[in-house]
């Protein structure tokens, strides 16, 4: 009889430990994060990008443009860099694949409001921000021979 609740006892222990270890799951990667059938949501969007420069342009202006995006999960973004060696500050908010940012602080370009259209590619870690005006939303490149300049970032983890 002690020998049988003993062997229960011992099944019983052995199957708690198996159920908690099975609860144990890692945290979701950045790409599956981005690739759920949820499309582009801000928990793909929040954290580290390098800045690329304007996907339209090569050249000197090009390699001169890199920068740092940081969007925060309270609404906030930095940046720093581009072509213009800008720092600015502000809210972002996302509505579907369409990002609206409001510069707030640092070199703002006359501030308001920019949306632009995102796309996700290449397994989540290539993010390019199409413009909705004339101006780059984050870099404030602005150019009469591009019509909506894409910004290009690249995942930084």
């Amino acid at each position: 009889m002690n020998k049988l609740l003993s062997i229960c006892v011992s099944l019983a222990c052995s199957a708690l430990l198996f159920a908690c270890a099975e609860e144990k799951s890692d945290p979701p990667t950045h790409a599956e994060k981005c690739l759920s059938d949820k499309g582009i949501t801000e928990e793909c969007l929040i954290g580290n990008w390098y800045f690329n420069g304007i996907e339209e342009i090569v050249g000197d202006l090009q390699d001169n443009s890199a920068g740092s995006l940081e969007l925060k999960n309270n609404g906030e973004y930095s940046f720093s860099g581009g072509a213009y060696k800008i720092d600015a500050n502000g809210k972002w908010t996302l509505n579907g694949t369409t990002l609206t940012i409001d510069c707030i602080s640092g070199d703002c370009d006359g501030g308001g409001s920019r949306s632009a259209s995102l796309t996700i590619a290449d397994s989540a870690s290539t993010l390019r921000v199409r413009s909705s005006g004339q101006t780059a939303p984050f870099s404030f490149y602005n150019s009469n021979s591009i019509k909506n300049p894409i910004e290009k970032f690249t995942w930084n983890e």
